[in-house]
């Protein structure tokens, strides 16, 4: 499987969902707190319109932001959800007042009817490129702020279009009902936009493992020193974690590669101050446990060449634990880099059980040696117990436990 499939297929999670929902109820927010001080009077002029438009799209741009912000919080290891919420209020706003005084002074400036729709759109743009840029500049981190400022760019730019389509095709209530829909899609719009981005360029991160509130959340490794610990200011805070030292130590990246230094953390389960990461190794901080991600030493980088991956220079396959099982051994042929596993017929290597999805997981063999990847099943995967994150893969060494469901397997080496 190439990056760009992975990258892709992990748009379309569970996640994403919550994402546009999340962005959606933050445009409906923005709609219920800029409505009644009223957006269809007729500006008496140029001026008079620039800061109508100005204050309109701070205000929006001040509850998206938030809200948004907040979102990201929660869902990630920054600590508190309302981490940064009070400095982001002036940002959000300036940002957005800026965003949509330029689109307005561009619409005003132009009068061309044809480029109307590129001007609004273009609006909020920018509008949409200043909540990803503040959420950016406000974590400290330049390559966070420049990523949510092209996915704002990207999803305000598409927002603004549905929103000026909406404006043509209706006028109920004055406009009402366009701006409550359009500011709706447009705030879901930003936030996939942010989304996108972000997925299709990170290269290094961790995710949670372990069960807990630490579970399925993911801190983007963007700067060359992420900080540790339980206080607020670190990049990664373990706020909910009394075990975890206020500054536990740093992630540094160092000659093309990402190495633990600080307080001792156990790396794979040996106890260490100062060691180099491998990708999916298993980090423990305090009691949690994280797993590490780097694509860029994963993943074959695309070209125009064939798609075939190289085979494994270790043979690996999973044999069922169980000596009675009647599982099949999972092993891929040699003309075979992949391969569907599940309850559905239709599936390469088929486990007839309840607690088996119909398309559980997929096997690969690339460069990174075997890999398993959970495709969004019901019942989940597990490596030696914990829990896997849909859509990425894993790559698996010769004595892990794999369970799709409860059906579980052993990593041994192949013929």
């Amino acid at each position: 499987m190439t990056d760009f499939q992975t990258r892709f297929s992990a748009l379309f999670s569970p996640a994403t969902l919550k994402t546009l929902g999340v962005g959606a109820l933050g445009g409906l927010a923005a709609f219920f707190v800029t409505e009644p001080f009223g957006n269809d009077k007729d500006p008496a002029g140029f001026l008079e319109a620039l800061w109508d438009t100005a204050l309109w799209s701070g205000a929006i741009g001040v509850v998206l932001g938030a809200i948004l912000l907040a979102y990201d919080n929660f869902n990630s290891l920054r600590g508190q959800w309302h981490r940064d919420l009070l400095p982001a209020i002036p940002t959000f706003g300036i940002l957005g007042m800026l965003g949509g005084a330029a689109g307005q002074f561009f619409y005003s400036l132009l009068q061309t009817p044809s480029l109307d729709a590129v001007m609004r759109a273009g609006g909020w743009a920018l509008m949409g490129a200043g909540i990803g840029l503040g959420i950016g500049t406000l974590r400290r981190d330049p390559v966070q702020a420049s990523r949510g400022a092209w996915g704002g760019l990207l999803g305000g730019f598409l927002g603004g279009f549905l929103f000026n389509g909406l404006a043509l095709l209706s006028d109920a209530g004055g406009g009402t009902l366009s701006r409550l829909v359009g500011l709706t899609l447009t705030g879901a719009a930003i936030a996939f936009g942010r989304l996108f981005v972000q997925e299709a360029l990170k290269t290094a991160w961790l995710l949670g493992i372990s069960t807990g509130p630490y579970e399925g959340k993911e801190a983007p490794l963007t700067k060359n020193r992420v900080s540790v610990g339980r206080d607020a200011s670190n990049d990664i805070a373990l706020f909910r974690d009394e075990s975890v030292p206020p500054h536990l130590g740093e992630l540094v990246f160092e000659n093309g590669n990402w190495k633990w230094s600080g307080q001792s953390a156990k790396i794979d389960g040996v106890a260490t101050q100062n060691a180099i990461l491998k990708p999916d190794s298993v980090i423990e901080f305090g009691a949690a446990k994280f797993r590490f991600l780097d694509r860029s030493r994963h993943d074959t980088a695309l070209s125009g060449t064939s798609p075939q991956v190289a085979p494994a220079p270790v043979r690996l396959r999973l044999r069922p634990l169980a000596p009675e099982a009647q599982w099949p051994i999972l092993e891929l042929p040699d003309a075979q880099n992949e391969a569907a596993i599940g309850r559905a017929p239709t599936c390469d290597f088929v486990l007839s059980a309840a607690t088996v999805s119909s398309q559980h997981a997929r096997l690969f063999r690339n460069s990174a040696g075997l890999q398993v990847r959970d495709d969004h099943s019901t019942n989940g995967t597990s490596i030696n117990g914990q829990k896997i994150a849909p859509a990425i893969p894993i790559t698996l060494r010769e004595g892990d436990r794999v369970k799709f469901g409860e059906v579980e397997y052993s990593v041994e080496t192949g013929a």
